[in-house]
């Protein structure tokens, strides 16, 4: 069974395609058949009021109703969005902490391998020198070659593990708008057709073509 909505719009509609029809059927070859076709506007442009207002009655107290629900749901949603937005900040504020644990126990291993590199290269070096002080030239060579060559790993010590999932974003800021290639800036389209629309054939914007167009309004 149709509810009063459904009837109010397909009756409507059916006035609206007649009055279509009656458009597609028109040709304008005289004064007389432009009045028509004038008419045909006034009528037209009523009937979209009166249909919009018919529209408004029936949306109206949905659109209320809507809004009241919306906001009895409102604060409870920012609440938790609130609690997301702190349990993520207290979480990433750990992550970060254990992550800079690791990073500084990993420079002190690092360190460490350096000392060590530069120790074994010294005792090397103090025995190639006494090889050489007692002649044995090819040995103090050899010795030379493996201080050179020695290396000492620091280990890497695994990523402490988290609760949570990351995302690398990449965002940017500009530090000179004069240094930004042409290709990266966008013309302020809204302030150009102000200044358009104020000059009209006076404005004059390099790189700006000012067009006019006829628009049909209804008298």
């Amino acid at each position: 069974m149709e509810n009063n909505f459904e009837i109010q719009v397909k009756k409507e509609l059916t006035a609206v395609e007649g009055l279509l029809q009656k458009i597609d059927a028109l040709v304008i070859a005289s004064p007389v058949d432009a009045g028509i076709a004038n008419d045909y506007l006034k009528d037209a442009k009523s009937k979209a009021k009166e249909i919009e207002t018919t529209r408004v009655h029936f949306v109206k107290p949905i659109n209320d109703q809507v809004k009241v629900i919306n906001d009895w749901f409102r604060k409870p949603l920012d609440g938790l969005a609130e609690i997301e937005r702190k349990l993520k900040a207290k979480i990433m504020d750990y992550d970060n902490r254990q992550r800079a644990i690791v990073a500084a126990e990993e420079a002190r291993l690092r360190e460490l391998a350096r000392k060590e590199e530069e120790k074994q290269r010294l005792a090397l070096e103090k025995k190639a020198e006494k090889a050489e002080a007692k002649g044995n030239i090819e040995k103090a060579e050899e010795l030379r070659e493996t201080a050179a060559a020695v290396q000492v790993i620091a280990p890497v010590l695994a990523a402490p593990k988290s609760t949570m999932s990351y995302r690398t974003d990449y965002i940017f800021e500009i530090t000179d708008k004069a240094l930004v290639p042409d290709k990266y800036k966008i013309v302020d389209e809204t302030l150009v057709g102000k200044i358009v629309r104020a000059e009209k054939e006076l404005c004059n914007i390099p790189g700006i073509k000012v067009i006019t167009r006829q628009v049909a309004i209804s008298r």
